[in-house]
C-alpha cells in the first residue's frame, strides 16, 4: 500500500489551480455558477473520516476531495467502479491527483471538519466553519467546530488571478 501511495502522491494540482477553481465559483471569475461563500469540507465523502491525503480525479470540476486510501480500499475489489464519490465521474489509477490547496487547509486548520470560503476585495479569505448545536434549553447557539488557537484564525490566500 505505501507504494501505491508514493505513486499517487507524485500526481499534484499546484494550490493555484485549485484557489483559481475556487475563484470563480465564489463570482471571482466569469464562470455560469457564483456563490457568496462555499463551505468545503474536510471529510471524505466515501469514508466520513477526515481527510488524511486529499485527492480528486484530474477530470472532476468540484473543489472538494476524498481520501485515496478510503478510495483504494473501495476499488480493490475485482468488480471496483473507479469513480468519484463526489461526482460519480471515472477516476481511473493514474488520473487521481493530490490537491495542494486541500493539504494546505488540512494543515492549518487540524480540528476543523469543514471551511467557509469568501471572496472579500477580490481575495479568497478562509476561516472555519461554524456549526449550530443545541444548548440546554434546546435553544440554538453558534459554535465554533474547535476551540483550537486556530480558531477563526483567517487563512488569506494572495494569488494574482488573471
Amino acid at each position: 500500500m505505501e507504494d501505491i501511495l508514493k505513486t499517487v502522491s507524485v500526481n499534484r494540482v499546484p494550490s493555484k489551480d485549485s484557489v483559481y477553481k475556487l475563484y470563480q465559483s465564489l463570482g471571482g471569475g466569469d464562470g455560469d455558477i457564483v456563490t457568496d461563500s462555499q463551505k468545503i469540507s474536510l471529510h471524505c465523502p466515501a469514508s466520513r473520516s477526515r481527510l488524511t491525503m486529499p485527492v480528486r480525479g484530474r477530470n472532476c470540476d468540484h473543489i472538494d476531495c476524498f481520501d485515496v486510501s478510503s478510495f483504494l480500499f473501495m476499488n480493490k475489489a475485482q468488480k471496483a467502479r473507479w469513480t468519484c464519490p463526489k461526482c460519480n465521474k471515472s477516476v481511473q489509477f493514474d488520473e487521481i491527483v493530490v490537491d495542494e490547496f486541500m493539504q494546505t487547509l488540512l494543515n492549518n486548520f487540524p480540528s476543523s471538519d469543514s471551511i467557509d470560503a469568501t471572496l472579500e476585495n477580490n481575495e479568497i479569505v478562509v476561516r472555519e466553519a461554524k456549526k449550530l448545536v443545541k444548548n440546554d434549553s434546546n435553544r440554538n447557539v453558534v459554535e465554533t467546530l474547535s476551540n483550537s488557537t486556530y480558531s477563526w484564525r483567517r487563512y488569506l490566500l494572495r494569488f494574482a488571478i488573471r
